[in-house]
């Protein structure tokens, strides 16, 4: 039994903050000796729990003072475990009331923790499993956000510049035709277990892109061979002119993995990033920086991601970590996400075929973004990215539902489409509609299955796109997303026409333009009605520096760092 429990032992037997007692009888709550006693009570009385005064002598008893409640006692617990990274072995033991107190005081919690400022780490909360790590196929921000951490892509788009910059490739150069690429890769790249990276590792990493399974393999359908050209220097052979190759590989399931791994892919991959994979667990997973990565080391030693019940989800931010004094938060940065919030229709059922209909829908849920919980995270999307107006403001109409209707409604699992669904299942029940709602969980989207799509009207979902717009919009339009499902055989092969165009463009400018042209078609037609841009906001204590700019909506970590001054402020305030 561990100090923690013999002290709620002795809580419950007692039921008192001041009880009289010898240590007979507390040894006998406890059953134990009362040697046995004297030392717990003394661990207890040093933790700051008890207060424990002995008396001798007959007639007289010894005093035990409660000065914490056994709620108190299990925060301090979670807190100390939390610091010292074995909070995974709390968390499946906890029962439900347990998890509810975790849940409500979660930031008193990460307050209390203690963190090492000499080791240089900080605990950030997650609130769901951790999928797969593999880039050709990941998906979901959170992991594509750790991918961008672990592993190194050939070359990296330069947010502060709006343009590409060299990564593991240092030079880069087309033909006139646009149909080879040659790249020129650093010397003596080291990976996390200690090997050099090779030029036939970064080969079979980009074929794994169109060989492989993935929502991108159509990104790279086009790449005829890879050739070899020394140790240092490939060449990519493409069937078409592409003057987007070099943007293609700064994207994160471009990302090199140095080895083939056969079947399922390792919980923890080697990479050649600013963080490896130290440790993953259900309940834990520790980013330690790797000491020769081939750019600057990352400023911080350690990252713990803890993956809490999902009953306790707050907000993925910064705000948590080493200060106790329960001070103002100082950073806080915010931004609207490249993409939004989006319904797509089946044209081949019922009330949806009708595109005025759609566009009412829309109409109708649009009233409630003014409204909590939308009004904070979300602004109106008057097309696919923000700025971008391309919804005519007089194409809604009442909508016209019949009579014994009934209609099922999809969301993606994320949380403001979720709640959209249930929205529009409210407001449409009381137009006299029947109304199924479903959640498409992710593993749906990771093996492309799209069956369910046969028996749904409308799906609600979200796109974020890349930070870089220019690939991003291409991204997005050429990949198999969902919204290609529903369009006809006629709009899927104009699609492709105009994205087989733009890949010949040499100006920026003008791709953006031809991108924004087809968005404007596909949200005039309706086969996609934008509906919120959803707004990202991370927020940090004055000990963590680094908070200056949101890459895909997360701060890089590669880049945080510690305060240490403030770090001891807090510590004394603490």
């Amino acid at each position: 039994m561990k100090l923690h429990e013999h002290f709620f032992v002795l809580h419950q037997t007692f039921r008192a903050t001041e009880v009289k007692a010898g240590l007979p009888a507390l040894a006998s709550a406890l059953d134990c000796s009362e040697r046995n006693v004297a030392v717990l009570l003394e661990k207890m009385a040093d933790a700051g729990w008890i207060q424990w005064t002995a008396s001798r002598g007959r007639g007289r008893f010894s005093t035990l003072l409660f000065l914490l409640t056994p709620q108190q006692v299990r925060l301090r617990v979670l807190s100390d475990m939390l610091s010292a990274g074995d909070l995974e072995k709390l968390v499946p033991t906890l029962d439900p009331l347990e998890r509810s107190t975790l849940a409500s005081n979660l930031i008193e919690i990460f307050r209390r923790s203690y963190i090492d400022s000499e080791k240089r780490k900080l605990q950030l909360p997650l609130f769901r499993p951790l999928l797969s790590f593999n880039p050709a196929t990941v998906f979901l921000r959170v992991e594509r956000h750790i991918d961008s951490q672990v592993f190194s892509r050939l070359t990296e788009f330069d947010q502060s510049l709006n343009r590409l910059a060299p990564g593991l490739a240092h030079h880069w150069e087309s033909d006139s035709t646009f149909t080879r690429w040659d790249f020129w890769i650093r010397p003596n790249i080291a990976c996390h277990d200690g090997s050099e990276l090779t030029v036939e590792a970064i080969r079979r990493s980009v074929l794994r892109l169109r060989d492989g399974p993935g929502i991108s393999k159509t990104l790279f359908s086009h790449l005829h061979e890879v050739e070899l050209c020394g140790s240092r220097q490939l060449a990519f052979h493409l069937t078409t002119p592409d003057t987007l190759w070099a943007h293609r590989l700064s994207a994160v399931n471009a990302s090199i993995v140095p080895f083939e791994y056969g079947g399922k892919f390792p919980a923890a991959p080697v990479g050649t990033g600013p963080f490896s994979i130290s440790y993953r667990g259900e309940e834990r997973l520790t980013l330690s920086a790797f000491r020769h990565y081939y750019r600057e080391r990352a400023l911080l030693d350690e990252i713990d991601l803890l993956i809490l019940p999902p009953e306790t989800e707050m907000p993925f931010d910064l705000q948590f970590g080493i200060r106790r004094d329960g001070s103002a938060l100082t950073e806080r940065l915010s931004k609207l996400f490249n993409g939004c919030i989006y319904l797509i229709f089946n044209p081949q059922r019922g009330v949806f075929s009708d595109n005025s209909n759609r566009f009412s829908l829309v109409d109708l849920l649009r009233t409630e973004l003014n409204t909590p919980p939308f009004d904070r995270v979300c602004t109106p999307a008057h097309g696919l990215l923000p700025g971008w107006e391309h919804l005519d403001p007089a194409s809604g109409r009442p909508l016209n539902v019949g009579n014994n209707v009934t209609l099922r409604i999809a969301s993606s699992p994320r949380p403001l489409p979720m709640l959209l669904a249930e929205v529009a299942q409210r407001r449409l029940q009381q137009l006299g509609m029947t109304v199924e709602v479903t959640t498409i969980e992710d593993h749906h989207k990771a093996s492309l299955d799209r069956s369910w799509m046969d028996e749904t009207d409308v799906y609600i979902c979200s796109e974020i796109l890349s930070d870089n717009r220019d690939y991003g919009c291409y991204e997005w339009l050429a990949e198999d997303s969902e919204f290609r499902h529903w369009l006809s055989p006629h709009d899927r092969q104009s699609l492709d026409r105009a994205l087989l165009s733009s890949q010949q463009l040499t100006d920026r400018d003008e791709r953006v333009r031809l991108y924004e042209d087809i968005c404007k078609g596909l949200v005039r037609s309706g086969s996609i009605v934008p509906i919120a841009h959803e707004r990202i906001e991370v927020e940090a204590g004055d000990h963590v520096g680094g908070i200056s700019r949101l890459a895909n909506g997360f701060v890089p970590f590669a880049e945080l760092w510690i305060r240490r001054d403030r770090v001891a402020a807090g510590s004394r305030s603490g």
